[in-house]
């Protein structure tokens, strides 16, 4: 249940609605985004914008405290378990796996700094991260993300904020807990053939092309398709 309790923390991405001024915010947009022309305003509007976009889906409060409870349990009932141990070669292999010049966007930190950190490092992130399993409990800073836009394409126009895509930034030590995560319960976790994004040897690229294939097919025969 630790493994489905971090998943779930994982999951959830808040989106604090908070407005940004100038000095917090590069120029790193087109001059003009939905005719706001500012840095700080074309920031504020993709913070509108995101947030209505995560918050679209109703859920059940009395549901989700469920699910929150039923998840405390587990973790209690279930305790520590050998398994749970994050060793030092544990965060090494993982520090091995970071792409470098990768930031968090929100802490400051970097991947180059793990990397070229002495092992002494691995040491105290190891115990950290041990805590974390051991107490199934993680701090805000390890399961935030920061979300940029970034445009859908080299020729889109770049004044239209529909074509942007939200990527989000997850934090370094965020990061480096998901390597030694699947490393250690890969077995566990097992996903749908039918799931070609975020998955290891896969694309959504894949699943796009048959899609087209698959229309190029019966537009061709004079046929049709259609989507549900």
């Amino acid at each position: 249940m630790l493994v489905l309790h971090w998943l779930c923390l994982t999951i959830v991405t808040a989106i604090s609605g908070k407005k940004l001024n100038e000095s917090e915010v590069g120029s790193n947009f087109s001059s003009v985004v939905d005719g706001q022309s500012s840095s700080a305003d074309i920031a504020n509007m993709f913070v509108s914008k995101y947030s209505d976009l995560y918050s679209c889906v109703s859920y059940d409060i009395e549901d989700m405290e469920l699910i929150r409870s039923e998840l405390n349990m587990s973790v209690k009932n279930d305790g520590y378990d050998g398994a749970s141990a994050v060793n030092v070669n544990d965060i090494v292999s993982a520090i091995c796996k970071l792409t470098s010049g990768k930031r968090d966007g929100s802490l400051g930190l970097c991947t180059d700094h793990f990397t070229n950190a002495c092992s002494e490092l691995a040491a105290h992130v190891a115990l950290l991260f041990s805590a974390m399993l051991l107490h199934g409990i993680a701090s805000d800073d390890m399961y935030s993300r920061t979300l940029i836009p970034i445009p859908k394409g080299k020729n889109v126009n770049i004044s239209d904020s529909s074509n942007y895509r939200g990527i989000a930034l997850i934090s370094v030590f965020g990061k480096l807990f998901n390597l030694v995560f699947l490393d250690k319960f890969n077995d566990s976790l097992c996903t749908s053939e039918l799931q070609f994004g975020f998955k290891a040897k896969h694309s959504a690229s894949m699943c796009a092309m048959v899609l087209k294939e698959t229309l190029a097919y019966y537009v061709s025969d004079g046929g049709c398709a259609f989507c549900f």
